[in-house]
């Protein structure tokens, strides 16, 4: 700051101070970008780690997502941790974060359980996940209809969305709520290396193999998205055993191409959570509620697995 308000004989000094010409000039910058990465500030380093090496990884990472040089792969066997946090600034300086982010292959950040969706309130907890964990982000915002906390209208979910795409998150949960339209118009949008979940949540069981394969080839508009997550709710245990023999054969009953996350929640599916392989939403005893019912943790249904 001190070298650009210091006059030289090539270029003339700033007349006031620099903040203030960046806050005037801020709403051109957002104007002309289509993306956007968050430096914290000093403070908000991690302990021990050297901050302009961590700010350089950290760039290079999201670089390489909307560039589409970076493709985030999630194999088989894999666990996402739905984070229920409403301000992550606190766990992510005393370490609470990467306790919590043990076993997983991805950290979920449910932007309808923050206390705040305002733009800059969204950019920094994205940046903070970042900036303390390498894991991938998956940026989910879960409408009421759906069993989350999101009372918004379809214009301000779909501002939410564009904002992951600028801020480069790894994975963006795309419900059907959300009007046709809408949908093919973010499945058509410019997005580098970002990977699409096209979700639907039910509150009711899966009722039969023709359900499940009409709820999964909406969810994969045609196959143009990269993950199709479609949920149901247990009313007793056989509901989960509808959803596994669903699964068998998908693709070649519908012709779709892309991994399925598929489950039931409430406490009646747990075993539907222990057969889903591929990206399983888990909890951990350290989150304040779990995201919803019936959710297990790695360690629960790691457990049942050896002892199936």
């Amino acid at each position: 700051g001190a070298f650009l308000t210091q006059p030289t004989a090539h270029r003339p000094v700033f007349s006031e101070p620099l903040s203030t010409v960046f806050e005037r000039r801020l709403p051109h910058y957002k104007r002309l970008s289509n993306f956007e990465f968050t430096v914290l500030p000093q403070k908000d380093e991690i302990e021990g780690i050297d901050s302009l090496q961590r700010t350089c990884q950290d760039f290079s990472r999201f670089v390489g997502v909307i560039t589409g040089v970076r493709v985030p792969i999630v194999n088989d066997n894999s666990f996402f941790l739905s984070l229920t946090f409403e301000d992550l600034e606190q766990i992510a300086r005393d370490g609470t974060l990467r306790t919590v982010s043990e076993g997983v292959d991805a950290l979920e950040l449910r932007v309808d359980l923050l206390k705040s969706r305002t733009p800059e309130f969204v950019t920094r907890q994205v940046a903070l996940l970042r900036q303390n964990s390498s894991l991938p982000i998956i940026f989910t915002v879960r409408s009421k209809e759906q069993g989350g906390a999101f009372d918004g209208n379809e214009d301000e979910m779909w501002s939410l969305l564009r904002l992951a795409v600028r801020l480069g998150c790894e994975f963006v949960d795309l419900e059907v709520t959300l009007t046709l339209s809408r949908r093919i118009e973010f499945l058509r949008s410019p997005r580098g290396g970002i990977r699409i979940i096209a979700s639907n949540h039910s509150t009711k069981p899966c009722p039969s193999q023709a359900e499940f394969d009409a709820l999964c080839k909406e969810c994969s508009h045609n196959n143009t998205v990269d993950i199709i997550k479609v949920i149901f709710t247990a009313t007793n245990t056989s509901d989960c055993y509808v959803i596994l023999t669903s699964r068998k054969e998908l693709s070649q009953r519908t012709g779709i191409t892309c991994p399925v996350i598929s489950l039931a929640m409430g406490a009646n599916g747990k075993l539907s959570r222990v057969l889903n392989t591929f990206l399983s939403p888990v909890t951990h005893s350290d989150l304040p509620r779990k995201a919803a019912p019936g959710q297990m943790t790695v360690q629960e249904i790691l457990e049942v697995r050896r002892l199936l």
